[in-house]
């Protein structure tokens, strides 16, 4: 019988850490999202004000940090009009 409650608390305990791990990559991925959307943003508003340099850094920061942003295609309105 303590064998069974020492597997089952061991499955728990590996349960959660396998829980706390993925938790922890989807904020990551979140905040990666989130970074990637204020330098964009900021990018556009650096090609507005034709600081050029300054908007393709922050454009290249975008690629760097999540290459396939944004990740919605349904967003851009060649995918909307399908």
């Amino acid at each position: 019988m303590v064998a069974v409650f020492a597997c089952l608390m061991l499955a728990m305990v590996a349960a959660s850490g396998v829980a706390g791990y993925y938790q922890g990559v989807r904020d990551r991925e979140e905040r990666t999202q989130e970074t990637a959307a204020l330098h964009f943003t900021r990018g556009q508003q650096q090609l507005q004000a034709k600081k050029y340099e300054l908007a393709m850094a922050e454009f290249e920061y975008v690629l760097q940090i999540a290459p396939e942003y944004p990740r919605r295609p349904s967003c851009s309105p060649r995918h909307a009009a399908e």
